[in-house]
């Protein structure tokens, strides 16, 4: 197998990052007035770029981003603190799960049930397991494997019904091998390559960013042991865009042959 090996270059210099001023004090009095007794915060702020936003949701829990720059987060104490090194200004805001109070029943008529527009409490989940077992012995028995740190018992469905059959399982590898081994050998080909510091030669956590390909956080980063990465992509002409935080970002047109299966590596 073929591989385009590159060592990527990069510059020392200043953070990517745009971001709003931001006036504050000291930054852990700051997120202890924010959190209190909270684990998590909901939050609003604004960015520039996609790539803003690229890079944000490697340190929160990017929830939705509206009309391109409004970008609504989740993160606990350590993430927020890191987003706040970025300055940004940012708005907090009722998480959605505290804005609908859903119906917690502490006892449930299994018999008598049609819908489920409610949540039954724990002791209430643990008595329909039992009605369960009492009602359909033969499809169903409720024993302990453990609880968890809070006390509470696992949950682990056991199911003897195996589909397919058996019988049937030479059929369905001989309607779907080649698709299978087709799929394994054409999970090896890509672009692949190392990005380090120009100055130290040290590996480097950067984001690998095909333009006008990737969708849906598709694009990956270089590992921090050794600053590899490997990106499956079909052959063709692609503009790749390395980038790391307090480094200028590095673009590359790749011009690769294609083989012959169609890929190139």
């Amino acid at each position: 197998m073929l591989y385009i090996r590159l060592s990527i270059l990069l510059i020392l210099s200043v953070q990517m990052m745009k971001v709003y001023p931001r006036q504050c004090g000291n930054e852990d009095e700051e997120i202890s007035r924010i959190f209190g007794d909270r684990k998590e915060v909901y939050f609003r702020f604004n960015v520039f770029s996609e790539k803003d936003i690229h890079f944000l949701t490697r340190i929160i829990s990017i929830d939705r981003v509206s009309g391109g720059h409004v970008v609504y987060a989740y993160a606990d104490p350590l993430e927020f603190g890191e987003f706040l090194d970025y300055g940004a200004e940012y708005a907090l805001l009722v998480p959605p799960g505290l804005m609908v109070q859903p119906e917690m029943r502490p006892s449930v008529n299994l018999r008598a049930l049609t819908e489920w527009d409610f949540y039954p409490t724990y002791e209430a989940y643990l008595d329909m397991m039992n009605q369960f077992a009492q009602d359909y012995p033969d499809l169903c028995e409720v024993f302990s494997i453990g609880q968890s740190i809070q006390g509470r018992e696992f949950t682990l469905e056991i199911s003897e019904d195996k589909m397919p059959l058996a019988s049937q399982l030479p059929n369905f590898w001989e309607y779907n091998y080649r698709s299978f081994l087709n799929y394994i050998e054409q999970t090896g080909f890509g672009i692949r390559g190392a990005v380090t510091d120009s100055v130290t030669g040290q590996p480097l956590i950067a984001e690998v960013y095909i333009e006008d390909h990737e969708k849906d956080s598709s694009w990956i980063y270089s590992t921090a042991a050794t600053g590899i990465y490997f990106r499956p992509v079909y052959a063709g002409i692609w503009d790749v865009t390395f980038s790391a935080p307090g480094f200028f970002s590095k673009n590359i047109s790749w011009h690769p042959d294609d083989q012959q299966d169609g890929y190139f590596a």
